[in-house]
């Protein structure tokens, strides 16, 4: 129940984070292919690449300090019980950051036509976790899910990235961006629409934990 509960919480998490990228991110960004260039567009999903991963750094980091006391605070699970589980849920924390970052290099794939790859790198993610859990599940039991995962989505970043070097000639170098006032509106009005969303997903996973 832990683990399934974690889980959730994180993804439910990332999903928020990740809801912005087709529905404002991505449009915004073809936007300003067309009028400004390839280069504008290019610094503008670049500019929230690294906002992503800052800010998945910084809750990662906040979360791992103590990481049963921020799970008990939106859950109903006995703290006593998540300290027990305290592997389970610290091999959990680098699932938010890792879902964000390679959803978000997919979305821009994908963007760019490239509709195969995304699926492909999801399959062999799922692949190399189910690798890791016929391996390792009599010795680390739900841990090797855990554990494959991390390895399987810091695969799929580090195969996306090569990907978008290679092929898309992805410079991904970046330097601070102005984002307009229209698209922070945007940004806005998308996440209280997301907020709602994701509340009516997480209060009935809070009330059954």
């Amino acid at each position: 129940d832990v683990y399934y509960y974690c889980l959730s919480v994180l993804s439910l998490l990332a999903g928020f984070v990740n809801a912005l990228d087709s529905s404002v991110l991505i449009p915004e960004a073809i936007h300003l292919a067309t009028q400004k260039g390839r280069e504008e567009s290019m610094r503008f999903l670049n500019f929230f690449l690294y906002l992503f991963l800052g800010l998945s750094a910084i809750l990662t980091i906040a979360m791992a300090i103590r990481p049963a006391s921020f799970f008990a605070l939106f859950s109903r699970f006995d703290p006593a019980l998540l300290q027990t589980h305290s592997l389970i849920v610290a091999w959990a924390l680098p699932f938010f950051g890792l879902q964000v970052v390679s959803q978000y290099l997919s979305d821009i794939l994908s963007a760019h036509k490239h509709f195969s790859l995304p699926m492909a790198l999801g399959i062999s993610n799922r692949i190399l976790i189910l690798v890791f859990l016929i391996a390792f599940h009599r010795s680390l039991d739900v841990l090797s899910i855990l554990i494959g995962s991390t390895v399987a989505f810091s695969v799929q970043i580090a195969a996306t990235i090569w990907i978008m070097r290679t092929t898309l000639h992805w410079d991904f170098r970046t330097r601070w961006v102005t984002v307009e006032r229209r698209v922070r509106d945007n940004i806005g009005i998308a996440q209280v629409g997301n907020l709602a969303s994701s509340l009516a997903v997480f209060v009935p996973t809070f009330l059954l934990s």
